[in-house]
């Protein structure tokens, strides 16, 4: 569905229990302006780990939604479809151990759970890629972690550069067999040129990722948002 070289942009749950309200009615790509490109972005698949059936609050989809929302003649405005009561939504059965799997153009949302049995399922979300995960998963993911990691975890997790993108100074650019590694000597504080004493400098106008992250805290500085 998404192409080779697909990347896992998340992993997380969906837990549905007696009392809660329904999830409104969403796209998994979201942040993509529409209309969409003529095929998915993004992937969302769910194990199952228990019945999902309409009384148990089992996912709310809309069939065809994702041809709807696609740059074309048949193009329908989002809101209008959510809207319209007709809108032809059905909710996913399956036993548990099932997997669902749908395009990340399709309009979905959890239903409404009215029995005494928790509706649980186990979500991993995925994305071309060249789109930018969910989880930052090169920060998240331990170093010890990475170490026993399987090289097909470590592809499906972004480790692996696709074509030029996501390469670390120019490491694994169109090499199919390699990953990016820690550089051994990062880029630290850039220093003016004619001033080569760090300890005498710490009042000059250097650079340093510290003075960036200050020039760009989001919630201090309104401005500085993009």
């Amino acid at each position: 569905m998404l192409g080779r070289g697909f990347l896992l942009s998340a992993a997380n749950s969906n837990f549905a229990g007696k009392g809660g309200n329904a999830m409104y009615l969403h796209q998994d790509q979201g942040y993509v302006p529409m209309p969409y490109p003529p095929f998915p972005l993004v992937c969302q698949t769910i194990w199952l780990l228990d019945d999902f059936k309409q009384e148990s609050g089992g996912t709310i989809l809309v069939p065809k939604s994702h041809k709807m929302l696609t740059i074309g003649n048949n193009f329908q405005d989002k809101d209008q479809m959510i809207g319209n009561k007709q809108i032809g939504a059905i909710s996913a059965t399956a036993p548990k151990g099932s997997c669902l799997i749908f395009d990340g153009r399709t309009l979905h949302g959890t239903g409404v759970n009215k029995t005494n049995y928790p509706r649980r399922g186990v979500l991993f979300y995925y994305c071309r890629g060249w789109i930018r995960q969910q989880e930052n998963i090169y920060l998240s993911c331990s170093k010890e972690a990475r170490e026993m990691a399987s090289p097909e975890f470590l592809q499906l997790s972004g480790f692996r550069p696709w074509r030029t993108l996501g390469q670390v100074e120019g490491q694994g650019a169109f090499k199919n067999s390699s990953f990016v590694e820690n550089v051994e000597n990062p880029v630290g504080i850039l220093y003016p040129k004619n001033n080569n004493n760090k300890d005498n400098n710490a009042n000059s106008s250097s650079f340093s990722i510290l003075k960036e992250r200050e020039t760009f805290n989001f919630e201090k500085n309104q401005k500085s948002k993009l």
